[in-house]
């Protein structure tokens, strides 16, 4: 019998399934590729057409097309000519000129989604199967992995969004094994490969938001977090090593950002690898997490500088579709019922529980937690059955909202809470008992600003009237690690017209503004001689804008006539989350829905509100610009942050 009768056969029995019964995912499948289901049924008739017809590898066919239903790349004209320009590239690239190219096509840029059942075709399916198997089967470590661990971790050809490209399971093969041709089990391989791959591709912020093919990412030297994890992982999969991305999808208390990673999995246990060490561990902590703090802190700091991210869920990207619930109610549940994701918090160690009861009539409670510049968004959701509904493996050191739908209107189901040491402690308000509360921010304070902060002592401000500077005289010097706004006072008596900032040789902070003060009245001053380019961006009141820097700059101001100075006040490098007085704010508690406290523009760099109500999540909203803010609780005189 001819190849093409054998095809017509494999096709007529494929139109014949579908018409039986229920539609399968399968059959779902090939009608939505509509004029690429040729294509398809190719692939699964290239596959029954062997000595037996029971292959896994029609198997893993069948697995591949059933589950490839809303995957697909991110493709426009643009990403099409940036992608040329990377490949093209003579060397490795850093961030500039991938951003610089970026920058060029953005406004070109009309993104869709090729869905795969459209565009992906036989030959790039064959190949991606035989390269799998081919892997699987040689693998030293290839007991450790049984076939369904290898369709869903080894076998697909992508994880998230890239673009696709063909031979990339052997380019990486050939560039990779090397490294692993000589380890005797899956862990080792991963931590061999984990190693070499994220050293050669660095972590940077970048332009470009979507994500290339992994041959095309070869070229680059640098890349984004989710783009680095598709990188690796794919190299992983080139190998014969079940990997995953698992992730924290948004931070539980910072950022609007979550952070992903690579993990091993394996039918006992998923492994990953924390930071910089270099062994793979089961229930391992979570990386990005805490703020290294690079330099001691002095014991009268005024801040906290102790805060860590957490996460409240931890989830697994899959190529596999997974059952969920169809939640049609309203926008939210398409956010918590995704079919490419599980949930995996429990491989970290995310082992909280908390009941819910609540005599509203709803059918679902979602989970939230605070999204920082937004309100609360869900996490998870359950049924509320007989006013009762329970979430598990949650992140310890959180607080939580849980928010139902009546009339298709979200509705509080009881106060917000924090769980700490996975115990549920009610943030409830006390009207009844009310204090007085002083807060300088609106979003907590990291590790990155004392970092910034703590190489300034040694620092001088020094006066001359004379414009080169020939003859000096100090006036004030940091002495110490500073914060935001900081006052250096003087008890001088000499007039002086130039002034200028002389960092430490080996310090390159930023200031961003500079004051300098006479006799209670702000003194004019314009840019001097300088080191460094924008000086004037250190006086034109905005504490966020900042000159160029360099170690041992030099920022040099002219006052319009020679001046005694009594003070100097200096602003470094910030956040742009301080108080300021030339902004309004607005405070918020936490009562099921947030209630104003009234608005306020302060006349220094804190707000005074009287009459707060006790033991309540507290939120700080800046009404001028600026949108990064959390809430926080009031303890022992202390915003601490949620």
């Amino acid at each position: 019998m001819s190849k093409c009768n054998l095809f017509g056969i494999s096709v007529l029995l494929v139109l014949m399934l579908c018409s039986c019964g229920k539609q399968t995912s399968l059959e779902q499948a090939l009608e939505e590729a509509g004029d690429n289901r040729l294509e398809l049924l190719k692939v699964i008739d290239h596959y029954q057409n062997v000595d037996n017809a029971d292959s896994l590898k029609l198997k893993a066919a069948i697995f591949l097309i059933e589950n490839m239903r809303e995957h697909g790349a991110v493709w426009s004209e643009a990403v099409d000519t940036f992608r040329r320009r990377v490949v093209e590239a003579d060397s490795l690239l850093m961030m500039e000129p991938l951003n610089t190219w970026w920058d060029e096509l953005v406004k070109n840029h009309r993104p869709v989604l090729r869905q795969d059942l459209n565009y992906v075709k036989a030959d790039f399916l064959i190949q991606n199967i035989d390269g799998a198997f081919r892997v699987w089967n040689e693998a030293p470590w290839r007991k450790e992995i049984d076939f369904g661990l290898f369709c869903r971790y080894v076998l697909p050809y992508r994880f998230e969004t890239e673009l696709l490209a063909y031979g990339w399971r052997d380019s990486l093969y050939r560039k990779y094994h090397p490294l692993v041709k000589d380890a005797r089990t899956v862990k080792e391989a991963f931590e061999i490969v984990h190693d070499t791959v994220w050293k050669r591709l660095l972590s940077s912020s970048s332009h470009f938001p979507h994500i290339l093919d992994v041959v095309a990412m070869q070229h680059q030297r640098k890349a984004m977090c989710v783009q680095r994890c598709v990188m690796l992982g794919a190299v992983m999969r080139a190998l014969g090593i079940p990997a995953a991305i698992d992730n924290v999808g948004r931070w539980a208390n910072y950022s609007r950002n979550g952070h992903a990673w690579v993990a091993l999995v394996t039918n006992e246990a998923t492994y990953s690898i924390y930071e910089d060490e270099k062994v793979a561990k089961i229930n391992n902590r979570i990386d990005a997490t805490e703020f290294e703090l690079k330099y001691p802190i002095p014991d009268d700091f005024p801040m906290r500088t102790d805060f860590k991210k957490r996460p409240a869920k931890i989830w697994r990207s899959t190529f596999e579709r997974q059952p969920v619930e169809d939640i049609t109610e309203n926008d939210w549940g398409k956010s918590v019922a995704s079919p490419f994701r599980i949930d995996v918090s429990a491989a970290y160690g995310l082992d909280k529980n908390v009941e819910i009861q609540t005599a509203r009539a709803v059918k679902r409670a979602y989970l939230c937690t605070f999204a920082t510049g937004t309100d609360w968004m869900p996490i998870d959701v359950t049924e509320v059955k007989n006013g009762l509904c329970r979430f598990e493996a949650l992140g310890d050191s959180v607080v939580y909202a849980v928010i139902g739908f009546e009339e298709g209107k979200p509705v509080a189901l009881e106060d917000a809470f924090l769980l700490l040491d996975g115990k549920k402690k009610r943030l409830t308000p006390d009207k009844q008992n009310t204090r007085r509360i002083v807060i300088d921010r609106k979003y907590p304070l990291t590790g990155k600003w004392p970092n910034e902060w703590a190489p300034m002592p040694g620092a001088r401000f020094e006066g001359s009237n004379d414009a080169q500077f020939t003859q000096t005289e100090v006036l004030a010097s940091v002495e110490r690690m500073p914060v935001f706004r900081n006052v250096l006072k003087m008890d001088g008596r000499q007039r002086f017209r130039y002034i200028r900032y002389c960092s430490k040789e080996t310090c390159d902070t930023p200031i961003a503004e500079v004051e300098f003060w006479s006799g209670g009245h702000k003194v004019k001053a314009v840019p001097g001689k300088s080191t460094v380019k924008k000086v004037e961006l250190s006086v034109d009141d905005n504490t966020l804008t900042r000159p160029d820097i360099a170690p041992g700059y030099i920022l040099g101001y002219e006052l319009e006539k020679p001046e005694v100075l009594d003070s100097i006040v200096f602003y470094p490098w910030n956040d742009d989350n301080f108080v300021l007085p030339t902004h309004e704010y607005e405070l918020f508690y936490y009562d099921k829905g947030w209630v104003s406290l009234g608005k306020r523009k302060p006349e220094t760099y804190a707000l005074v509100y009287e009459v707060v109500p006790a033991h309540a999540l507290l939120l700080l909203k800046d009404r001028t610009k600026g949108n990064e803010e959390r809430p926080f609780t009031y303890e022992n005189k202390e915003q601490v942050w949620w």
